[in-house]
């Protein structure tokens, strides 16, 4: 008799393992890719939280007796010293990179010295898989997230 030892697998198994776990890292993908998304949009408010807070710390402080702004444009958000960015102080400008994922239209906030006070403004941010947060400013200068 002829006795075969079968210590491997064979094709159609092989077939069969490498098919379901490249539907499982296709499901993976997806669900991943939300989470980063929504991150990248949690992030980049954060960001904007911490320059419009700091200009407007700097601003009610006094700093360097000016008022201070924050300038956003898609991928970047620029703390400055001056009264607009085009007559900004470069040398104080401080730079927060955006992810290139996340949707932000160009706005500027400006900070008037000792009072803090704002134009009030309304900064809508998305990303991929409907993420989507909201920075405001006041009149009176406060920052919240919606």
């Amino acid at each position: 008799m002829n006795k075969k030892n079968n210590l491997g697998f064979t094709l159609i198994e092989l077939l069969l393992i490498i098919g379901l776990v490249s539907i499982l890292g296709v499901m993976g993908a997806g669900v991943g890719g939300g989470m980063l998304g929504r991150n990248n949009v949690r992030v980049a408010s954060d960001k904007l939280v911490v320059a419009l807070t700091t200009a407007r710390s700097y601003a009610m402080s006094g700093r360097e007796d000016s008022s201070w702004g924050v300038r956003v444009i898609p991928g970047a958000i620029t703390t400055y010293k001056g009264a607009s960015y085009a007559a900004r102080d470069v040398a104080w400008d401080e730079e927060y990179s955006l992810a290139g994922t996340v949707d932000v239209s160009s706005q500027e906030v400006v900070f008037t010295k000792i009072v803090g006070e704002a134009t009030p403004a309304s900064i809508p941010l998305s990303g991929p898989g409907g993420a989507s947060r909201t920075v405001t400013v006041s009149a009176l200068g406060l920052v919240e997230v919606q």
